[in-house]
């Protein structure tokens, strides 16, 4: 009986530890995050709130706004939707955030690798026959 007993209670708590740790993009759920938009030079230019109202499979969408906008910069004018949609990539633990849905072109992206407490990376925008630049964003709960 001991025999038993002993491989399936080490079973078990194998199974409840693994049930317990976070899953790679269990910072990234429905809830509500600022984000911060930075220049080359790593200053400030914008700030604004997201809120994550659907997350589904790989895919989020939801609702944002710039509340604070220190400097104009490429793009600035393509965010005024105030939707947002998005694709998670569980495995490279990665999402990238479409501020501009409704567009083929003219969109600032969010590309974010999901960080324990944060989700940061670069932002982008892109035109037709416009050089990509990147550009930092760190996203956190609000």
């Amino acid at each position: 009986m001991l025999k038993i007993f002993i491989p399936l209670l080490l079973s078990l708590i194998l199974f409840m530890a693994g049930c317990s740790s976070s899953s790679s993009d269990s910072y990234l759920q429905k809830d509500n995050y600022v984000f911060t938009m930075y220049d080359d030079a790593n200053s400030i230019i914008a700030t604004g709130t997201l809120k994550v109202k659907s997350y589904k499979d790989n895919a989020i969408s939801g609702d944002y706004e710039l509340t604070t906008v220190i400097k104009e910069f490429d793009g600035y004018k393509s965010m005024n939707g105030n939707k947002f949609t998005g694709k998670v990539n569980s495995s490279d633990r990665s999402a990238l955030i479409n501020t501009n849905p409704n567009m083929a072109d003219n969109n600032v992206y969010f590309n974010v690798k999901i960080k324990s407490n944060r989700l940061e990376g670069d932002w982008y925008y892109t035109a037709l026959r416009q050089d990509i630049k990147y550009n930092k964003v760190v996203i956190v709960k609000k």
